[in-house]
């Protein structure tokens, strides 16, 4: 068992794809799946998105199935195959007591990750696994992910790095504000006046209040063109962590 925990913006997600889709892992694992659970779970959703990664050939006695049926047809599939298995965004303790009954415990390397923003919830869920805690970027690091954002493989110019830092350090460490500013940075004329600008709407209370971290992504929505706004604003009809056909 693993578990990455921290608060949004950590980036949790993020290493995960990344080990997930590491040439090794893909290597030595018979099956991979990733499925969310997000604050209002969908139990059969999580089985289907399990299943559809076990190369199952899905049939019409598929859409009348229990949630009991997916689990057990789950069960014989992950039997014997070494498998890694990450559960997305995890809130509550009852979803993993309702999944870990289908993955066969044969002792053959195979791993289940669980990500969650709350430790509380992963701890009682493995109480002899040891979290994974995300920590805020130093400001060394911060200034480093900026620059690479913003200048790619140049540097910051001599007159935009006192400006910079401080941009730097109103994002608290926390990387998804240091990304999505370092998108706005990257698209302005990369103007002191403009960059000042943009430093007053930076919070610098991200890490004290952490639903702070919703100003910053807001701040993406404000700087939209007008006809973009309506299609961002689109992608709310759909559910949490749904996939969008496209």
């Amino acid at each position: 068992m693993i578990s990455i925990v921290g608060m949004p913006g950590l980036s949790k997600t993020t290493l995960a794809r990344k080990l997930y889709n590491d040439p090794y892992i893909t290597h030595y694992f018979h099956i991979r799946a990733w499925t969310y659970a997000s604050q209002l779970p969908r139990k059969t959703d999580m089985l289907l998105d399990i299943l559809r990664s076990v190369n199952v050939v899905f049939t019409d006695e598929f859409k009348n199935m229990t949630n009991e049926k997916l689990g057990e047809k789950l069960y014989k599939q992950l039997k014997g195959k070494r498998y890694i298995i990450v559960i997305d965004d995890l809130w509550d303790i009852g979803v993993w007591v309702d999944l870990k009954m289908y993955f066969p415990n044969d002792n053959n390397g195979s791993k289940v990750m669980l990500i969650s923003r709350l430790k509380e919830v992963v701890m009682h869920a493995l109480p002899d696994c040891h979290p994974h805690c995300l920590l805020f970027l130093t400001e060394e690091e911060s200034w480093e992910l900026l620059q690479q954002k913003v200048f790619q493989n140049e540097s910051c110019p001599p007159e935009l790095i006192e400006i910079g830092m401080q941009i730097m350090k109103n994002c608290g460490g926390l990387p998804l504000a240091i990304v999505v500013t370092a998108g706005f940075l990257a698209r302005d004329n990369k103007a002191q006046e403009s960059w000042k600008q943009l430093a007053q709407s930076v919070s610098s209370y991200i890490i004290s209040d952490p639903n702070q971290y919703l100003d910053t992504l807001a701040l993406s929505y404000n700087h939209l063109p007008r006809q973009l706004k309506p299609c961002f604003l689109y992608l709310g009809a759909f559910a949490e962590d749904e996939e969008i056909p496209v």
